[in-house]
């Protein structure tokens, strides 16, 4: 079932780094320290929880039939070759990579809105600001962009 996500904005700060919602966090099973993978799309950002380091148990069976379990622990060939991976911190902020800011022109305090799509955390900078002395300020529907999420 698809329902119309609450759009969540947040602004990047001074360092590059954006909070992701505590509900979108609990959502996709983030934790503290968790590795995110940080892509290009287009003009968005995706950020999905890294599957790099993938474990694996297995039951062997060595000299005179003792059997254990291991558990190996490897990592994953990551093709992606525009993809960074960073940690997300006790507060839920990320660091967005400087190449990936000025590739896609996002600065201090640009408001991204904050969608949630199967898996992944989309970025999206907003085109407009919408303020009282500015120009743009209306709610005319073609500007607005909803955020959809599958249960």
């Amino acid at each position: 079932m698809e329902e119309k996500l609450e759009q969540k904005i947040r602004k990047i700060d001074e360092l590059g780094r954006i909070v992701v919602p505590i509900e979108v966090r609990n959502y996709l099973e983030i934790k503290t320290g968790d590795k995110i993978d940080i892509c290009k799309s287009g003009r968005n950002i995706i950020l999905k929880k890294s599957e790099n380091i993938k474990k694996q148990m297995k039951h062997i069976t060595i000299d005179k039939g003792v059997e254990i379990d291991i558990q190996i622990t490897y990592l994953k060939n990551n093709s992606t070759h525009n993809c960074y991976t960073r940690s997300i911190d006790e507060l839920g902020m990320v660091v967005i990579p400087l190449e990936l800011r000025k590739n896609l022109n996002i600065k201090e305090k640009d408001r991204m809105k904050i969608c949630v799509k199967d898996d992944n955390i989309i970025l999206i900078k907003e085109r407009y600001s919408f303020g009282r002395n500015n120009k743009n300020f209306s709610h005319n529907k073609r500007k607005e962009q909803y955020c959809v999420r599958s249960w």
